[in-house]
């Protein structure tokens, strides 16, 4: 009879785990019913391989071509990020709250002009000569495209039904996996002969941003109806 008990509960505890794996498909489904979530999703996985490639090929780059500031490069970087990335996510939160008052999904034209302005100024970071020079370049680059991960989240959240925002956080946050495949790109690329690892960088950051601020724009311009109207 133990025995019959271990198979009778190991069969529960299969069905309900399967039934869970079937409500997180049909959630997920509901989540990309609607055109705008695919868009957003779609810009925050290509925004993600941006900054997973800056994260790890910056600090290669900038030693490999400036290897005589190796021991500047450590607190500057840290400057850069903390000082550069906060403030652009405080900015970026009260400009598109303070001009996007009424419509969440015009949020997105914050991140889609931070990502399309942050193409040049990577490529001056990549391309300067002058060690000061490419690190103030850095943190520009920083200040405008910093600012997405908010009005990002806000719009996500009114394209998609209310009961269903925390999958859509669950969709958005496993975009990082896809997105780590980037860096392995660059290093791909900068492996090869023909291409350095700077321009191995540029061409899939910079890239990454292109796209990613012209998904951020098309759904900006989307007519789409709200959430609240769509189909469950």
């Amino acid at each position: 009879s133990s025995l019959m008990t271990l198979i009778q509960t190991e069969l529960v505890l299969l069905f309900r785990t399967g039934q869970v794996f079937i409500n997180v498909w049909s959630d997920a489904g509901t989540v990309l019913q609607s055109r705008d979530s695919q868009l957003i999703l779609m810009a925050a996985c290509f925004r993600f391989c941006a900054g997973f490639s800056i994260g790890t090929w910056k600090a290669p780059f900038v030693l490999e071509k400036f290897p005589e500031f190796a021991s500047n490069f450590s607190a500057v970087n840290a400057g850069v990020i903390s000082v550069g990335g906060l403030a652009s996510s405080l900015i970026g939160g009260l400009l598109a709250d303070a001009l996007f008052k009424n419509n969440a999904k015009q949020k997105l034209w914050v991140p889609a002009i931070g990502s399309l302005l942050a193409v040049p100024t990577f490529y001056l970071f990549v391309s300067q000569p002058d060690f000061n020079t490419a690190l103030a370049c850095l943190f520009v680059e920083y200040l405008v495209a910093e600012c997405w991960f908010g009005p990002t989240l806000a719009a996500l959240y009114d394209v998609v039904p209310g009961d269903k925002r925390g999958s859509a956080q669950g969709l958005f946050s496993t975009l990082t996996a896809f997105a780590t495949i980037a860096p392995i790109l660059v290093g791909t690329l900068a492996g090869s002969a023909s291409s350095s690892v700077g321009d191995s960088l540029f061409w899939v950051v910079g890239g990454s941003y292109l796209i990613s601020g012209s998904l951020f724009a098309i759904a900006a311009l989307s007519s789409e109806p709200k959430a609240t109207t769509l189909p469950k």
